[in-house]
C-alpha cells in the first residue's frame, strides 16, 4: 500500500486524475452499500 502511496504522488501527470475517479467512485460505492 505504501508503494502505491508513492507511485501515486510520483505520476502528477492524467493517470492521477483517472486513479482520483476510480477511487472516488469505489468510495462512493462503498458508502451507498453500507447505506
Amino acid at each position: 500500500m505504501l508503494n502505491f502511496i508513492k507511485n501515486f504522488r510520483r505520476d502528477e501527470d492524467g493517470a492521477v486524475t483517472v486513479d482520483w475517479v476510480v477511487l472516488t467512485a469505489a468510495i462512493v460505492g462503498l458508502g451507498i452499500a453500507v447505506l
